[in-house]
């Protein structure tokens, strides 16, 4: 009925929405890649919502009803698949993630999902050379979300720190190993 329409701001970025299906997806356990979060994809997925391919979520003890989710391998030639993305495109991504997690929090930016996301993001937003070094870090930016995901460890700084210097370390010795050889 229009009733949630918007003003639009000239120089400002639109407040994104979240489909359903990416709602119940994330309930299902199931990995969503961090390219389906960029403005385009989440447009998409919005717009061809009744068009995607889903596949039928196994219910869990205490559902009565199953519902749909995305079929993830179908979407990635579409919407990209993990990795394929830019440090730009990374950085617009992960904030729409951090929203989306934000938004399916109960306990909203206090709870300890957004905090941890809210962490993670920071991390490698305040490295000073993680654009320089981007194609070695968004591995390890993927590993750690993903540990996350299917462990629930807390964010551990310490760690985190000693991964980032680890993986600059072999960037370094790999680089000076292309120069060796020239």
């Amino acid at each position: 009925d229009g009733s949630d329409l918007k003003p639009r701001m000239l120089g400002t970025q639109q407040e994104v929405s979240f489909h359903q299906i990416l709602y119940d997806t994330d309930d299902a356990h199931i990995h969503i890649p961090l390219p389906f979060f960029t403005n385009k994809s989440l447009q998409y997925i919005n717009v061809n919502a009744a068009l995607l391919p889903v596949q039928k979520a196994n219910l869990l003890d205490c559902e009565k009803k199953g519902f749909n989710i995305l079929k993830i391998e179908e979407l990635m030639p579409i919407l990209g698949a993990e990795l394929s993305i830019d440090y730009g495109l990374h950085a617009k991504a992960m904030a729409n993630l951090y929203h989306f997690q934000k938004s399916h929090n109960p306990l909203g930016l206090k709870g300890n999902h957004a905090i941890w996301y809210e962490s993670h993001i920071l991390f490698f937003d305040c490295q000073q050379d993680k654009i320089e070094y981007w194609d070695y870090l968004k591995h390890l930016e993927m590993e750690l979300h993903l540990k996350h995901i299917s462990s629930l460890t807390a964010f551990d700084l310490d760690y985190y720190v000693q991964c980032y210097n680890e993986v600059k370390n072999n960037a370094l010795l790999q680089e000076k190993m292309k120069e060796d050889m020239r």
